[in-house]
């Protein structure tokens, strides 16, 4: 081969591995911003639904057996931002393996955070079954049975909210 030969074949190959370079930076550039299309939407109602069946399913004597069904939940009508109304009701196996539907209901807050992170979340009322197991933001031990009163009470505000669907 003649020299000028290589010289074209060396030039040439440099071409090549040059634009082979220029090519994987411009495909790959990891600084460039992510479009707003790439980026996850946020939906905090369903956020809730999520922690709401964290805490009923924590409740549970089976929580593995554990499905929900019918739940609904809503950012609250009457209150400040970031405050959830989530019920519905819940199958599971009771201690001697029966299968039992218990209705539950929730009032979640928001407090900061990421909204998929459970740690994000105040528990501010939370019935399960007709026992109360947090109200006014504190746990209540012992748990307590609610009265008629209160269930019905419950029950207007899930209509309410069942008619917004």
């Amino acid at each position: 081969m003649s020299k000028q030969k290589i010289i074209y074949l060396i030039v040439g190959i440099l071409i090549v591995v040059v634009l082979a370079i220029i090519h994987v930076v411009i495909t790959n550039n990891t600084n460039e911003a992510p479009s707003i299309v790439s980026l996850p939407e946020v939906n905090k109602t369903q956020d809730a639904e999520q922690v709401a069946k964290k805490i009923v399913t924590s409740y549970l004597v089976s929580p593995g057996s554990a499905q929900f069904s019918s739940i609904i939940s809503h950012e609250k009508l009457i209150s400040e931002p970031d405050f959830f109304v989530v019920f519905g009701d819940v199958d599971s196996q009771n201690a001697l393996g029966g299968l039992l539907r218990s209705h539950f209901f929730l009032e979640l807050r928001l407090t900061g955070g990421s909204s998929k992170d459970l740690t994000s979340w105040q528990i501010e009322m939370f019935d399960l079954g007709g026992t109360n197991f947090f109200s006014d933001g504190k746990e209540t031990n012992p748990p307590l049975e609610l009265n008629q009163q209160v269930l019905d009470t419950t029950e207007k505000i899930e209509d309410l909210y069942r008619s917004l669907e």
